[in-house]
């Protein structure tokens, strides 16, 4: 969530292009860790434990964010192929937001969740845009930075995270870190 897009994507794809070298070429997933080690992005646990906000809410955020993390490692592997110039499957983008679509969502979250899923469903769209020129043989990669799609994605994010943090201003400080943290990685920019 850098207001400065360039820098970031940049170095989100040269960290992706040095990831390339050492992917095998199929049946390759990654782990939560290694995806947000790719991006570089730090990954702070929300605490439901320590959590000051009610019981259904405190569900509702350990599975999405849960579900974040299956979301920033999709959107990894996907850069890590593309880069390859490999074009891979988005099928796991069908389960991330079959499990958003069925959570318990408290009513004061659904905006939250709506937004989420906005913004998976416009950053699918934009590595599908790619997808689609490695399958036509283009040699140059899609710019991220002012890509419409990666713009809006993160707006919607950031607009998720600002209703998080007026929500539940009384929470602790790793939750607060949390908060930003999920949201934060799995944005492009």
């Amino acid at each position: 969530m850098n207001r400065r897009h360039a820098p970031r994507s940049m170095m989100v794809l040269l960290l992706v292009s040095a990831a390339v070298s050492s992917v095998p070429s199929d049946g390759w997933t990654l782990s939560v860790e290694e995806a947000y080690r790719a991006i570089p992005h730090r990954r702070t646990m929300f605490d439901p434990a320590a959590a000051q906000m009610d019981a259904a809410e405190r569900a509702f955020l350990v599975e999405l964010f849960a579900l974040v993390d299956r979301a920033v490692t999709a959107r990894v592997e996907q850069l890590v192929a593309l880069q390859a110039r490999r074009a891979i499957s988005d099928t796991a983008y069908d389960d991330i937001l079959g499990g958003l679509k069925r959570l318990d969502i408290p009513p004061r979250l659904r905006h939250i969740q709506q937004l989420v899923v906005d913004a998976i469903l416009e950053q699918r769209t934009f590595l599908a845009q790619w997808r689609a020129h490695v399958e036509r043989g283009d040699r140059a990669a899609p710019a991220i930075a002012g890509d419409p799609l990666v713009d809006s994605s993160s707006q919607k994010l950031r607009a998720a995270y600002d209703e998080l943090m007026a929500l539940y201003p009384q929470e602790p400080p790793q939750n607060w870190k949390a908060l930003f943290d999920y949201l934060c990685a799995l944005d492009f920019v």
